[in-house]
């Protein structure tokens, strides 16, 4: 690998995401293992509970903090539980019957693809999935489709 080359090009041929995203996509298999598998001194429920709507629009599992009464506080608000479930709610649906390694194989290339089509060094906003700055906030979230399934 030639050394002159732009560190997307470099992670591209390495087929390794940047950090950030690495980062989400493990915290997104970490919350599918527990909903898939979960021990016996953790519960799930404490910290996220699922939503079912269904609009013309959309039909899936959403997910939503179990105690929505709690305030969310800027010393929690980046804990892994408040992170994944804006993460979780913008994929397309997941069958979580799938074995663990479908399902990762399936969400490795969702990120793989945002990352080819979106990242740019330039812009802080797009080296995540989910951005959380206040230019951002204001704006409606990427929504992760099967279009990301495509190379």
């Amino acid at each position: 690998m030639s050394p002159d080359l732009d560190y997307k090009t470099r992670l591209i041929e390495s087929r390794l995401l940047p950090l950030t995203i690495s980062l989400e996509l493990q915290d997104l298999l970490l919350l599918i293992k527990l909903m898939k598998d979960p021990p016996d001194n953790f519960h799930l429920k404490d910290y996220i509970a699922a939503t079912s709507f269904s609009t013309r629009a959309s039909s899936k599992n959403h997910l939503k903090r179990s105690h929505p009464h709690i305030p969310r506080l800027n010393s929690s608000r980046f804990f892994n539980f408040n992170r994944v479930i804006k993460l979780w709610n913008s994929l397309p649906y997941i069958d979580l019957t799938q074995s663990y390694a479908s399902i990762k194989s399936c969400i490795f290339l969702i990120f793989w693809n945002y990352f080819l089509r979106h990242y740019d060094l330039n812009d802080p906003c797009t080296w995540c999935i989910v951005c959380y700055c206040s230019k951002c906030s204001c704006l409606p979230a990427i929504t992760l489709s099967h279009s990301y399934l495509q190379a």
